[in-house]
């Protein structure tokens, strides 16, 4: 007896038909001698093997079953069953994998601006920084208060004084030479002279123009040589002070 239900189509009432026309056992002709195999039916996939003999899990089709299964099919395809009552929501399965990143949104409009927040401690003080350039001159500021007079100062050197001026002349014949000494005054000294020619004459040569010491007395002292053909007059200055 073949328990269970079974789905059947068209094709499987068709066939059904035909195998209660036949027996159970099929002889069949194979190389000379004849094989009887048996119908068996799949329970899992409803499907009708002719084998030599059924596997444990299959059931044998004999003309009862046959029949059977030839009424229940004709009366599933008369007429189709209600339709049953919807089922319970079955449970959340697992959570997927994680997801690619998705691309970045667009960025949002500038929200409202914040309150101000409290004031925060004060912080501690910083390094020096390095010194700047230098900055361009100031204006001149205003004159100071004049200063308290200074103490006297040491007693200078002496001075100069009785300043004056001593000339004396000499006059050299053609083709000769000769010296000139002009001399200061007593107590006085010499501090600068010099010499020049009266007339200015060709071949007169200055040949020495020298201060000069005579004891305690000081001058100025000059040379000439006149290698011209007439007289020449000249002049000796001594400049002299009372030191």
């Amino acid at each position: 007896m073949i328990q269970g239900r079974f789905n059947y189509s068209a094709k499987t009432t068709i066939l059904l038909s035909a195998l209660a026309a036949c027996l159970c056992y099929m002889p069949v002709q194979a190389q000379g001698a004849t094989r009887k195999f048996q119908l068996c039916l799949n329970p899992h996939s409803g499907k009708i093997t002719a084998k030599r003999k059924c596997l444990w899990f299959e059931s044998l089709l004999d003309a009862q079953s046959i029949s059977a299964l030839q009424a229940e099919s004709g009366a599933l395809s008369a007429k189709a069953g209600p339709q049953g009552p919807k089922g319970e929501k079955g449970d959340p399965g697992p959570a997927g994998a994680q997801g690619p990143k998705g691309a970045t949104g667009e960025r949002g409009p500038q929200g409202p601006k914040g309150d101000t927040g409290a004031t925060g401690p004060k912080g501690d003080q910083g390094e020096s920084g390095p010194a700047g350039a230098q900055g361009p001159r100031g204006a001149t500021g205003p004159t100071g208060p004049a200063g308290a007079k200074g103490a006297t100062g040491p007693q200078g050197l002496p001075g100069m004084s009785g300043y004056e001026l001593m000339v004396t002349r000499l006059t050299l014949g053609a083709g000769l030479s000769g010296d000139q000494n002009t001399y200061c005054s007593d107590g006085k000294k010499v501090v600068g002279g010099g010499s020049y020619a009266v007339k200015n004459v060709a071949k007169m040569y200055l040949q020495a123009s020298t201060p000069f010491v005579d004891g305690n007395r000081f001058g100025w002292s000059a040379r000439y040589i006149n290698t011209s053909s007439q007289k020449v007059t000249f002049e000796v200055w001594a400049i002299c002070v009372k030191m």
